[in-house]
């Protein structure tokens, strides 16, 4: 009787019947795990090939309880990505109470990136990695650059015009996406990872010191020095713009 049993029993019942009972834990706690298990997959896959059917499997539920925390695969993407970024920004452009002094804050800044950078499970990988073909991520994506970009304002309010201070956060964002899209891949740049934060601290330093930064800002071996010393001569290079063939001129009277 027992074989007749079995022998009737359907392949998928079997299966079932195999796959061990899922924990029974609380609803936060599952939210958690799901997003946990979703970035391993998202890292190791990509947005594309992963599937919220693979993410239910490693996660031990179904689809379906998967889908009543995330209704898309495309919600359980910005979870995981939102998350990085408080940290993601904490590190990049720490708090005043941390963070030392210019230009050693830019130093440590790129260091930290290019730590997270190589980590290979890594969710930056994720946030400056090739966006997803989808119109709604790629909305959100930006409004999280925005929120970096205002997070710098803030911190380095009253130091430059708003206007150079909103342009040295976009060039310190740009700096950051290029090099994680070339960084290491690239055999050109032949730089390990403090070699590579020292080369874009030391550019980063070379634009934002022609600010008037506040003394209490910058590293007491650089903040008397002259500003002829490292400054750029607007009129010497108005003239040498002059002599470039076809070049724009300049408007000044």
């Amino acid at each position: 009787m027992a074989a007749r049993k079995q022998a009737t029993m359907s392949p998928s019942s079997a299966k079932d019947k195999e796959k061990p009972k899922r924990r029974r834990i609380g609803a936060d706690a599952r939210h958690k795990q799901l997003i946990d298990i979703a970035e391993g997959v998202f890292i190791r896959e990509g947005y594309d090939r992963a599937s919220m059917e693979q993410i239910a499997d490693e996660a031990g539920v179904t689809r379906t309880l998967v889908y009543q925390h995330f209704s898309a695969k495309k919600d359980l993407y910005m979870a995981v990505i939102e998350r990085v970024i408080p940290e993601f920004i904490r590190r990049v452009v720490p708090p005043e109470e941390e963070r030392p002094k210019h230009p050693w804050i830019l130093l440590a800044g790129f260091r930290q990136f290019l730590t997270l950078l190589q980590d290979e499970g890594s969710t930056i990988k994720l946030l400056m990695g090739e966006r997803p073909h989808d119109p709604w991520i790629a909305e959100r994506l930006d409004g999280l650059s925005t929120t970096f970009l205002e997070h710098f304002e803030r911190e380095y309010e009253g130091t430059a015009p708003k206007p150079y201070i909103r342009l040295v956060a976009i060039c310190y964002l740009g700096i950051i996406e290029a090099v994680s899209r070339s960084w290491p891949s690239d055999g050109a740049l032949d730089l390990d990872a403090e070699e590579m934060s020292q080369a874009l601290a030391q550019f980063m330093w070379g634009g934002m010191r022609t600010f008037d930064l506040p003394k209490k800002m910058v590293d007491e071996q650089y903040v008397d020095e002259p500003p002829e010393k490292w400054r750029p001569n607007m009129e010497y290079l108005e003239v040498l713009a002059e002599k470039v063939p076809g070049a724009p001129r300049s408007h000044k009277s």
